[in-house]
């Protein structure tokens, strides 16, 4: 399913002009091939930075570097053509690649260690060969750093955004002047590319460009943050400018006719060293589903780790950071306040919605593993992983639980906790449905045979008839035979024997109390390890008493079910899981059931006080019926037969949302279903004349047979 991975290094800072790589490029070359024998589709992107201070000797260090990242990433095999596993290279440039005025540079604090005695003679000679030149032109240095600040304000000062201009002059007369501070810069992508046998489409430093991927369009968006640097206070300076947005977006809308399926953005700088309205603005731009549509975005510059997704009602964005950091060859100084390096790789599942972030840090002994302190729970820690939404907005985050008709649903982000809960409902349901078809072929193997010995009404019959009526029987209760004579046939049984077939169809309403409570418990004492007592129940409609009676009840765990449940009045939750035909938790209906509440805490019997119950109406044929109310000429509908199940620890409420999202309701009417296809019982008639009831006092406990 794995569709891509993108290899993100940032901020290499490569800092020696003779060639030859650090121990850090060594260690993170080895740490690169280690972890690339998992991934087959790689795209590598650079945010930036790829030399130290924009000094161009250092350039045949990185040259070297990337020709080591090549043979790495190309398999070969002996007789056979070699085949590279980088499908694609994207490469935006960072603050250090770009061109330095030495007047600036020597009023940059941070850099200045750098500068004293670590430098090699022939570095030494180009800065003071750079220190005369700023001498000798200082009166026209003064004037062109100006000049910069000056075009940037003049043009690109934020504003409230429904003000904004595009300024298409500026890129007309100015842009050419700062995209020549990189010109070394280019010359030396050009030849990364060539290392890569890849065309360098990139010469105004951003742009748009679409890549297919196993089926996919993939668009990648070069942005240059970098060219508005100035100096050491770049953070919450810099922008990107109209003009750099309104021609990505010209591109990417001549792209969209190739249909994109994912979004990726690079830029050196987060986007919060944009200053706060260009962020508020670009924020805007990338994330709109009317413009950019932007899923992911990729920087550094900060030398650390960031995974961070921002979201909106109608989209979301993902922002990873990354970055090697300072250069740590032995001769200079660390000037990060972190004293680690770092670099990432993102594994992209378009179909699974997820992205795969494995972060990667070198140890004490310089040695790259797996930045297990990043991740934030023990599962990330224990799979070296962070999982991602590609797309928040899709990924159900929370299930919604049903609360009355007239309210909205309540809802219930899912955690590992929970995602263990359903996993463990569904395997417990898959295991109460096969113990209730157990069951019920037991209790269809006892209709069977007690039918077989029902007295015959005509005795002089003709010899061979107990065997035609034992073999009609077979297809009636054990076969199934479908078809309007079958079912006619078992109809008649049912009438002629309702008080059996009743008392079978009692017990069996029993068997799956029993079951359910009992697999439920032993699916709860696996996730922890302890008891849990809960209890199911059928309530009958005795249209004496008019209340809602005990037909059938279980406890788990071994307790003394004896006692009656409580009778109900029609209303409540009961009125509520009927109208609005689902079924119904008491704790997020609370409004509606109020009073069975008080009751509880009221009772004098505080072993039996619950913690919360779910109440569902099983809607199986003739499971209703209509009766006259007072108040207006009119029929109101309400069930002959319900269902109920209560716990009394508040760690199994998990259970009942479980029940509530996946509705318990269908199963039990499933199960119903299959009863009364094989025994059409008449609910009104069962429930008016064949009930057990006993006065209401004795419990039926599943065993009960016709006499």
């Amino acid at each position: 399913m794995e569709d891509f991975t993108i290899l993100h290094l940032s901020d290499l800072h490569a800092s020696r002009k003779d060639g030859t790589l650090t121990g850090l490029f060594k260690n993170l070359l080895d740490d690169i091939k280690d972890q690339s024998q998992y991934c087959e589709n790689i795209i590598i992107v650079v945010t930036g930075d790829l030399i130290h201070k924009g000094i161009y000797m250092y350039r045949e260090s990185v040259l070297e570097f990337f020709r080591q990242v090549d043979d790495i990433l190309t398999v070969k095999i002996e007789g056979e053509v070699p085949e590279r596993k980088v499908k694609g290279l994207y490469i935006v440039p960072g603050n250090h690649d770009k061109r330095r005025d030495p007047a600036k540079e020597k009023q940059q604090k941070d850099l200045g260690e750098e500068k004293k005695q670590e430098n090699s003679e022939e570095e030494k000679k180009q800065e003071n060969s750079e220190e005369e030149k700023k001498q000798e032109n200082s009166e026209e240095k003064k004037e062109q750093e100006p000049s910069d600040r000056e075009i940037i304000r003049k043009y690109h000062t934020p504003i409230v955004t429904s003000k904004r201009k595009n300024n298409p002059e500026f890129y007309k007369e100015h842009w050419s002047h700062f995209i020549d501070k990189f010109s070394e810069y280019t010359k030396l992508v050009k030849e990364i590319y060539e290392i890569f046998d890849l065309n360098y489409l990139n010469n105004e430093l951003f742009g748009v460009y679409v890549q297919q991927l196993n089926g996919h369009n993939i668009a990648f968006i070069s942005l240059n943050t970098a060219w508005s640097c100035l100096g050491d206070k770049d953070e919450r300076n810099l922008v990107l400018g109209d003009f750099q947005l309104n021609q990505i977006w010209k591109k990417y809308n001549e792209k969209l006719g190739e249909g994109i399926d994912l979004t990726i953005a690079m830029g050196h700088h987060p986007l919060d060293w944009l200053t706060g309205k260009e962020e508020t603005f670009v924020r805007e731009q990338i994330m709109s589903r009317n413009r950019l549509n932007v899923d992911v975005y990729l920087s550094g510059h900060i030398h650390d780790r960031s995974v961070v997704n921002l979201q909106t009602p109608g989209h979301s964005l993902t922002t990873l950071v990354s970055g090697i950091g300072w250069p740590d060859d032995g001769k200079t100084d660390r000037q990060a306040s972190n004293a680690y390096h770092n670099y990432a790789w993102y594994t992209f599942n378009l179909d699974l919605n997820s992205i795969d972030v494995y972060v990667r840090k070198t140890n004490e002994q310089g040695k790259f593993e797996a930045d297990i302190t990043f991740y934030p729970d023990a599962k990330s820690k224990n799979q070296k992983k962070m999982v991602m939404p590609l797309n928040a907005n899709r990924v159900l985050t929370y299930f919604d639980l049903t609360t009355m008709t007239n309210r909205s649903s309540k809802a219930y982000y899912i955690s590992d906790e929970i995602l263990r809960v359903m996993q463990s409902y569904i395997n417990t349901m898959r295991a109460i449905q096969k113990a209730v078809f157990i069951e019920f072929e037991k209790r269809r193997i006892d209709i069977y045979e007690q039918l077989l010995h029902i007295p015959k009404l005509n005795p002089k019959k003709v010899r061979g008839q107990k065997k035609e009526n034992e073999s009609s029987l077979k297809e009636l209760f054990l076969i199934g035979n479908e078809g309007d004579d079958c079912s006619k046939q078992r109809k008649n049984y049912a009438e002629k024997n309702c008080e059996m077939m009743g008392n079978a169809f009692q017990g069996y309403l029993f068997d799956i109390c029993n079951i359910i409570c009992n697999k439920l418990n032993a699916a709860l004492t696996q996730i922890d390890g302890k008891e849990h007592v809960m209890r199911a129940h059928f309530r009958w409609w005795n249209a004496n008493t008019k209340r809602y009676e005990q037909l059938c009840t279980n406890r788990s765990n071994g307790v003394d079910a004896t006692k009656p449940i409580q009778s109900l009045e029609w209303g409540e939750l009961l009125k509520e899981s009927y109208n609005c035909g689902h079924p119904l938790v008491a704790s997020l209906n609370r409004s509606c059931c109020e009073e069975s509440f008080t009751r509880n805490k009221d009772r004098e019997d505080t072993e039996n006080e619950w913690i919360d119950f779910l109440t569902a109406i099983p809607n199986f044929e003739g499971n209703r019926f209509a009766k006259s109310t007072r108040e207006i000429d009119d029929k109101e509908e309400q069930p002959w037969i319900t269902f109920g199940i209560t716990v009394y620890d508040e760690a199994d409420r998990q259970m009942l949302y479980m029940m509530d999202y996946f509705d318990i309701g269908k199963i039990i009417k499933e199960f119903i279903d299959e009863f009364l296809y094989f025994i059409p019982l008449d609910i009104k008639k069962f429930v008016t004349t064949n009930i057990r009831k006993d006065n209401g006092a004795r419990i039926y406990d599943g065993k009960t047979k016709s006499s």
